[in-house]
């Protein structure tokens, strides 16, 4: 999914593999991933607790900001006067649980890469993450994206 929804630059032009006709779909997916991991909090790996994260913040920032883009092509995050485009209330509550179950993803792969020292090969063993450190991770989060 997150291969998917990763910008790429090919060519001096930022493309994605998914259409962003379907970017709303995987959002949906990665969301059900996201809620069911949550109801089963945390597993125990030999007295130690390590936090199930399916995506890690590198991933949780891809889907963050393909949510963005979403809402804002729905005129949930655009307060232009002249946008006329405006989501119904089941829509809007719906794109706020998706925010609500990315959020607390965040929160989980947060805490899944403090389990270890540094947030390297150890935690991606046990939970997921990729090699990156913490403080990559965070660089990569809040790095500008188109």
């Amino acid at each position: 999914i997150i291969h998917c929804l990763k910008e790429t630059k090919i060519d001096n032009a930022v493309t994605t593999l998914a259409s962003p006709d379907f970017y709303l779909e995987l959002l949906h997916i990665s969301s059900v991933i996201l809620s069911r991991e949550g109801r089963s909090e945390s597993v125990q790996f030999e007295g130690s607790q390590c936090t199930k994260c399916a995506f890690g913040v590198d991933g949780m920032n891809v889907l963050m900001t393909r949510l963005t883009q979403v809402l804002s092509w729905d005129g949930v995050m655009c307060s232009h006067p002249l946008l006329s485009k405006k989501p119904n209330l089941e829509r809007e509550k719906y794109y706020g649980a998706l925010r609500l179950t990315f959020c607390k993803g965040l929160t989980r792969a947060f805490s899944s890469v403090g389990h270890s020292a540094g947030g390297g090969p150890k935690a991606s063993a046990n939970c997921g993450v990729q090699n990156f450190t913490l403080e990559e991770q965070v660089d990569l989060m809040l790095s500008p994206c188109i």
